[in-house]
């Protein structure tokens, strides 16, 4: 990417190509693995629609690479990520969905069969938020 938020720049022509158009040439090369183009992603020389493809996948496992090897790694189990995740959501859960006098700063002696099924609610759901920034493979 260059300084453009909506631009590509092309490091082996050296040309800046909109993200429409880097788009719609990936789409066609997908849609046509046998036909020539002047040139791939990263070679200067005319390449199928199949190499393009390939060099378009590679190009994507890269960045994935460089993100994981970014991510500082710890020593903790599948279960403790899980727990970390859920405590991280579950703040942010709680101000966004309880209401305010079914928070534990404004009333922390809730009773009632109302606040238990919302609670469980708001529990559910910070599992769910967990599981899904594990899923993702977000740095907890």
């Amino acid at each position: 990417m260059n300084g453009n938020r909506h631009s590509i720049s092309m490091a082996a022509t050296g040309r800046t190509l909109s993200v429409a158009a880097y788009v719609r040439g990936i789409r066609l090369a997908k849609a046509e693995p046998l036909m020539m183009f002047r040139h791939g992603l990263t070679t200067w020389w005319p390449c199928c629609g199949s190499t393009i493809t390939h060099q378009f996948r590679q190009g994507c496992q890269d960045r994935q690479r460089q993100r994981a090897a970014a991510r500082p790694t710890t020593d903790l189990t599948k279960h403790e990520r899980y727990l970390q995740a859920l405590r991280e959501t579950t703040d942010a859960i709680h101000q966004r969905m309880l209401p305010a006098e079914l928070r534990r700063d404004a009333n922390p002696r809730i009773v009632g069969d109302q606040a238990d099924s919302i609670r469980k609610l708001y529990l559910w759901r910070a599992r769910r938020e967990a599981q899904t920034v594990l899923r993702a493979g977000r740095s907890m």
